[in-house]
């Protein structure tokens, strides 16, 4: 699937379509390609981290992916972030295969995130926003030995999600509940993660509330990487917010994902480069 049908199959796109192909253009025509990157850390980093082959384990998780397109089973859960489109949270349910199909990590974008985890050579990673799991096992596959948490707000998601895990023997550690509860009782400690993967409530404020409490917990050179930078126009203005810290020494915009590198000694740079 390419970047521009991504945008109109996303069920994001309800009310915003507008935003999202103009947001898509300004980026395609803006973004630079890795030979124009004078920066010698970022250019290694779009080698070993965007640009890439498709890996074994990438397969296999794709199996699991298909596997899911064709289950009818219904989940109903309470979404406490910005839900579907103009529609906000509240109670949403839906069948699993359709989850898979329209809301699940495409592989493009987990593998990079596959190849990030194992750039970062990561011990503890964690993630805001299990859905059905893809981007957690892709964090995983990246880094094998990693501990990794993952919080879900959605009760019947993330029973699905532990069952899933379990059955495969992934040592994936499965939060369930509001975020910022969930993670008043994990309190993690200062510079204690190396990766950390914001995909859940997908509002500014909520997003700047997470960063500033989370990158404190993130070891120097750590990553924070936020998915859907671009959808809605709320969510792009935090975004822009957020590389504005003055703990982000190096941002780069690849329009679906968001990198962030935290507390880099080195002159503050952003980048907006075509994955």
């Amino acid at each position: 699937m390419t970047d521009f049908q991504q945008i109109f199959s996303s069920p994001s796109v309800s009310g915003g379509l507008f935003f999202r192909v103009k947001s898509f253009l300004k980026h395609w025509f803006g973004a630079k390609t890795v030979h124009s990157v004078h920066s010698p850390f970022v250019y290694r980093f779009y080698q070993e981290v965007i640009k890439g082959g498709l890996s074994h384990a990438g397969a296999e998780i794709e199996v699991y992916r298909r596997s899911l397109l064709h289950d009818q089973r219904s989940l109903e859960w309470l979404d406490m972030g910005a839900g579907p489109g103009s529609k906000g949270g509240g109670t949403r349910s839906a069948k699993i295969a359709y989850l898979a199909g329209v809301s699940s990590r495409n592989r493009k974008e987990g593998e990079i995130i596959l190849r990030l985890a194992g750039f970062q050579q990561a011990n503890h990673m964690l993630e805001l926003g299990t859905h059905l799991g893809i981007s957690a096992m892709y964090l995983q596959a990246g880094a094998p030995l990693a501990q990794i948490d993952t919080i879900e707000g959605g009760e019947s998601l993330a029973d699905f999600v532990k069952e899933s895990f379990e059955s495969r023997g992934l040592p994936i550690c499965v939060h369930t509940g509001d975020f910022d509860k969930v993670l008043n009782r994990l309190n993690f400690a200062p510079e204690s993660l190396d990766l950390v993967f914001l995909d859940g409530n997908h509002r500014s404020e909520p997003l700047l509330r997470y960063a500033r409490r989370l990158i404190p917990a993130l070891k120097p050179g750590g990553v924070l990487v936020v998915d859907d930078l671009y959808w809605s126009p709320d969510m792009a203005k935090g975004w822009q917010a957020l590389i504005a810290l003055p703990e982000i020494t190096v941002s780069i915009d690849l329009y679906h994902l968001g990198v962030c590198i935290v507390n880099r000694p080195q002159a503050k740079e952003h980048f907006l480069l075509r994955a």
